[in-house]
C-alpha cells in the first residue's frame, strides 16, 4: 500500500461531507498509510486519554507574514490581492517542512480553502513527490465574484497542469473544469456511502391508507437549499397536514427560522449518529433532495454532488428531488429514473408528486428498484478501489514495484473460473493458469496466460483474450509414478487421478518456469490433490499456496476415508484456506488447518449486475408463471425429490410452467412423463446460454433446489438477484445469504413433507415472494455485485501477500 498525505479543509472523524468522504476511501487503509494537514485540529484523540490512530499536522491560520500586513495595511484592494500569495507561499513551506522527514509518495490537495490547492503544488515541488487533486467543489466558482475568484482563476491555471490526476465526484464537475484545463488528466470517484448503508433493514412501508406521510431529510440546511425548502413548505398547506416534513439537523430553531425552514408542518429533530440516521432514512415514506433555485451561487448548485445521495439511493425509499433543471443532481435521476424530480420552484408541482408517491405504488416500486440498482455506483468498496488504483498509477512506488505473479491451478474451462479471475482484470496483477485437463478454455476466460501442454489427447487452441504459453511436456518424467489402469497418474489415496500431460511433473515444471509469487489451487479433488502432489515431489522451496474450497470438497468428501486422509495432508501443507461457507471455515479447523484463513468471498466471482439487470423482466414475483427447477440427480443432486414435491402439489400448479435446468436423465424422463401425462406442465432445458438462464429466473416465482450436499449454490443467488423465492436444502450454506422463513426457506433433503409445506406457502404468499425480491436484490448488490466484489478480491489476496512478505524478511 503507497502512502499518501491529504490537505484538506476538514479530515476525518469530522462530520462534514469532505471528512465523511476521505474517511470512507481510507477505511480499509492501515493508519500509518497516511497522514492530514488542515487548519481545523483533529478530532481523533478529542477524547481524554485516547492515543492518535493517524499522523494529524495542524497547519496555521491563513495570516500573512507580519511585515507584509504593516506594509499594505493601508491600501485594502492591494492587499486582497497580494495577501493570498504571501499565504500560499508560507503554507508550502510548512507543509513542505512538515513532510520532508518522512515524504509521502503522493501529496493530495482538496479543495475548500483558497490557499492550499496552490500550497500543496509547490510543497509536492519541493519534495519531489507527484501533486493530485481532489476537487470535491468547482475550485474557482466555489468562491464569491470579486478578488477570491478571480485569484482562484489565474491560480488555476498554474497549478492545474502540475497535477498528475484530479478526482472529482461527478461527470459535470469534471466536464466543467476540463473545459478551462483539458490537459489535466481527471477521474470521477462516486462519494461513496457510508458502509452500515447497505446492511440497515428497511421498515415495512406504510398503507396507502396511513396518514401524514413523513417526509424526511437529514442534515444542516444552508442557503444552497433554502428556497426548495421554502417551496416545500408551501405544497405541505396546500395538501394540509397529509404530509409532514421531519428535518434531523444539528442547526438550531433560530437557524432553521433564519431560513424560513418552518411552518405547521415542520417537525425539527436533533441530529443523530450516522448509522442512525440511516435507519430513520430507511422507515420514511419518503426522502427529500433540495438544491436552491435563486442561491447566488447556480455553478456550485450545477455541479453539487450532495453527500447523502447515495444514503437515499439505498434505502428503498422514494426519493423527491427538488433541483434546478440543468443541476447533476437532477441529470442523474432523470437518467436512471430513479426518484421523483420537479425541476421548478413551483408548490403546486411539489404537491402533485408528494400525491403520486403517496398512491401510486406500481410507479412507486419500480423507481425504488432503479435507485437501488445505481446505489452500488456508489458503495465505499468501488469507489475505494477506483481511488487507490489510481493512486498507484502515479505514485513513485509504482515504477519500482513488480506486479504481483499468481500461478492459478484451476478448471480453466468452468464459468465459475472465468469470472473470478474477471475480478482481477483492472489490478494489473501478472496472472498465469496451468489447466486441469486439454479440453478448451471457457470462452469467458480472458487476462491471464495459459500455459498449454503439447501432447496426446491435447487440442491445438487459439484465443484472442488469452495468451497461450505452449510448451512440450515431458513425458519420460511418468517413469516410477503410480497410474491406474488407463495410465492415468493416480494424485493420492483417493481415486482422484490427472492425465499425463497435466500431471504433477508437469505443474512443477511450468512453477519452475513462472515462479509465481503465489500458487493458488481453486477447488480440492483435482485441482488441490494435484498441486498436493507437486509439491510432494517439488525439489527446493515450493511457492507459497492457496487452496481454496469449493462446494462439497470437504462437506460431502470428506465422510470417504481416502478423501478424509488426503484432505487432512492437503490442509496441512497449504499454506492459505480459502472456503465461500462459514461452515467449511470450522470443517477446516476440525482436519487440522492452522495457517491463515481469508475472509470468505462467493467463489463464482459475483455477477455483472450491469448486465443482469439490463435482463429483468420488471414482473412482480407475486405475478409470474414459473417454477425454476435444479435438475441435477447424481452424487449430490436429488431432483427426483424436487419433481415428488411438485407432483403433489399439481392441482395447485396448473397455471404455472415447471422449467427445469442442469438436468440429468432420471428427472429429465420423469419430467417428459409427468407432461405427457397431463399432470405438469414441464419443460426441460437441455442447454441455455446463462443469460437465458438469468432470463428465466426473472419470470420466475420460486426456485427449487434438492441436493445432500452444496456449497453456497450458484443457482440461489442467481435466483435471488432475478426476484424468484428460493428453496433450497440445508445442506448448503445459501442460508447464510437468505432469512430463512422471510427471503428464503432452508430445508432438509430428507423431509419431503416440508419442502412441500414451505413451496405451499411460498405459492400462495404473495407479499413473502414479492417483499423477500426487494431485500434478496439488495443483499446481491451488497455482496454479489462484481464490482464491489473485485475490491474485496484484491484485499483478499493482500492479506496473503502481506504475510508473505513478512514471512520473507524474517529469513535470514
Amino acid at each position: 500500500m503507497i502512502r499518501i498525505a491529504i490537505v484538506s479543509t476538514s479530515v476525518p472523524p469530522a462530520q462534514s461531507g469532505q471528512a465523511l468522504v476521505i474517511g470512507r476511501l481510507l477505511a480499509t487503509v492501515p493508519p500509518q498509510a497516511y497522514a492530514f494537514l488542515s487548519v481545523q485540529p483533529s478530532l481523533q484523540n478529542s477524547t481524554a486519554g485516547a492515543e492518535p490512530t493517524w499522523r494529524h499536522i495542524q497547519l496555521q491560520p491563513p495570516v500573512p507574514p507580519a511585515a507584509l500586513s504593516r506594509l499594505l495595511s493601508s491600501t485594502k484592494t492591494l492587499n486582497q490581492y497580494i495577501s493570498p500569495f504571501a499565504i500560499i507561499l508560507k503554507r508550502a513551506r510548512e507543509i513542505s517542512e512538515n513532510l520532508k522527514a518522512d515524504r509521502p509518495e503522493v501529496l493530495i490537495a482538496c479543495s475548500g480553502d483558497p490557499y492550499d490547492i496552490g500550497a500543496t503544488m509547490l510543497a509536492a515541488q519541493r519534495l519531489k513527490v507527484p501533486f493530485a487533486l481532489y476537487l470535491f467543489d468547482d475550485p474557482v466558482f466555489q468562491w464569491p465574484a470579486g478578488p477570491l475568484r478571480r485569484i482562484a482563476q489565474l491560480l488555476e491555471k498554474f497549478w492545474a497542469p502540475r497535477a498528475k490526476l484530479a478526482f472529482l465526484p461527478n461527470e459535470m464537475l469534471r466536464d466543467d473544469f476540463q473545459k478551462r484545463q483539458p490537459k489535466t488528466p481527471t477521474l470521477v470517484v462516486r462519494n461513496p456511502a457510508h458502509e452500515d448503508a447497505f446492511r440497515i433493514s428497511q421498515g415495512a412501508q406504510s398503507s396507502a391508507q396511513t396518514w401524514p406521510k413523513k417526509i424526511v431529510y437529514t442534515g444542516s440546511v444552508y442557503h444552497a437549499q433554502g428556497d426548495a425548502f421554502r417551496n416545500l413548505i408551501e405544497a405541505l398547506d396546500l395538501l394540509e397536514g397529509r404530509f409532514e416534513l421531519h428535518v434531523y439537523s444539528s442547526q438550531t430553531q433560530e437557524a432553521f427560522t433564519r431560513q424560513g425552514v418552518l411552518g405547521r408542518n415542520v417537525i425539527r429533530h436533533d441530529a443523530v449518529e450516522p448509522a442512525e440516521a440511516l435507519q430513520i432514512q430507511s422507515s420514511s415514506d419518503i426522502l427529500f433532495l433540495p438544491l436552491g433555485f435563486d442561491t447566488g451561487i447556480d455553478d456550485v448548485i450545477r455541479s453539487s454532488a450532495p453527500g447523502k445521495t447515495a444514503e437515499y439511493l439505498s434505502s428503498g425509499r422514494p426519493i423527491l428531488v427538488h433541483a434546478p433543471a440543468d443541476s447533476f443532481i437532477v441529470d442523474l435521476f432523470r437518467k436512471h429514473d430513479c426518484g421523483f424530480v420537479v425541476d421548478h420552484p413551483n408548490p403546486v408541482t411539489l404537491a402533485l408528486a408528494l400525491e403520486r408517491i403517496s398512491h401510486d405504488r406500481p410507479r412507486v416500486a419500480a423507481v425504488t428498484e432503479n435507485a437501488l440498482t445505481l446505489a452500488g455506483d456508489f458503495r465505499a468498496e468501488r469507489s475505494r478501489a477506483i481511488f487507490w488504483d489510481a493512486l498507484s498509477s502515479i505514485s513513485n512506488a509504482s515504477a519500482t514495484t513488480r506486479p504481483p505473479r499468481i500461478l492459478f491451478v484451476a478448471m480453466h474451462h468452468s464459468i465459475h473460473v472465468a469470472r473470478w479471475i474477471a475480478t482481477l482484470q483492472n489490478l494489473g496483477w501478472d496472472l498465469h493458469m496451468f489447466p486441469l485437463d486439454g479440453a478448451p478454455p471457457n470462452e469467458n476466460l480472458s487476462g491471464v496466460t495459459l500455459h498449454w501442454p503439447e501432447g496426446p489427447d491435447v487440442a491445438t487452441i487459439e484465443s484472442r483474450s488469452l495468451t497461450i504459453a505452449t510448451f512440450s511436456a515431458n513425458l519420460d518424467l511418468i517413469d516410477g509414478y503410480e497410474v491406474d489402469a488407463e495410465g492415468r497418474v493416480k494424485l493420492g489415496e483417493s481415486n482422484s487421478t490427472s492425465s499425463r500431460t497435466h500431471g504433477p511433473h508437469v505443474l512443477n515444471s511450468v512453477i519452475e518456469r513462472v515462479k509465481p509469487d503465489l500458487i493458488h489451487s481453486m477447488e480440492f479433488q483435482h485441482a488441490g490433490y494435484l498441486v498436493l502432489r507437486a509439491k510432494e515431489l517439488f525439489s527446493g522451496q515450493f511457492p507459497p499456496w492457496l487452496a481454496t474450497n469449493w462446494g462439497s470438497d470437504i462437506f460431502l468428501f470428506g465422510r470417504e476415508e481416502a478423501h478424509h486422509r488426503q484432505i487432512t495432508r492437503l490442509l496441512s501443507q497449504a499454506d492459505f484456506y480459502s472456503c465461500e461457507c462459514g461452515r467449511d471455515v470450522g470443517l477446516a479447523r476440525e482436519y487440522g488447518f492452522r495457517n491463515t484463513i481469508l475472509p470468505i468471498l462467493p467463489n463464482s466471482g459475483g455477477l455483472d449486475l450491469e448486465r443482469v439487470n439490463s435482463l429483468r423482466s420488471g414482473i412482480f414475483p407475486s405475478q409470474r408463471k414459473i417454477i425454476m427447477v435444479k435438475g441435477y440427480d447424481h452424487f449430490a443432486g436429488r431432483a427426483m425429490v424436487s419433481l415428488g414435491v411438485l407432483e403433489s402439489l399439481a392441482d395447485k400448479l396448473k397455471d404455472y410452467e415447471i422449467v427445469l435446468f442442469s438436468v440429468s436423465s432420471r428427472p429429465r424422463t420423469r419430467a417428459l412423463e409427468l407432461s405427457r401425462d397431463g399432470i405438469l406442465n414441464t419443460r426441460v432445458i437441455d442447454y441455455a446460454t446463462h443469460d437465458e438462464i438469468l432470463s428465466l429466473f426473472s419470470r420466475a416465482r420460486i426456485y427449487l433446489g434438492v441436493s445432500i450436499s452444496d456449497g453456497i449454490s450458484t443457482s440461489v443467488l442467481e435466483a435471488m438477484s432475478m426476484g424468484a423465492f428460493p428453496i433450497q436444502t440445508n445442506t448448503s450454506c445459501s442460508a447464510e445469504w437468505f432469512n430463512d422463513g422471510s427471503t428464503g426457506f432452508s430445508v432438509s433433503p430428507d423431509d419431503a413433507d416440508r419442502i412441500r409445506e414451505c413451496f405451499r406457502i411460498a405459492l400462495s404468499d404473495d407479499q413473502l415472494v414479492d417483499e423477500a425480491a426487494r431485500v434478496n436484490r439488495r443483499i446481491v448488490a451488497d455482496r454479489l455485485d462484481r464490482r464491489v466484489l473485485s475490491e474485496r478480491v484484491r484485499e483478499f489476496y493482500d492479506i496473503a501477500f502481506k504475510e508473505i512478505a513478512a514471512d520473507t524478511q524474517s529469513i535470514p
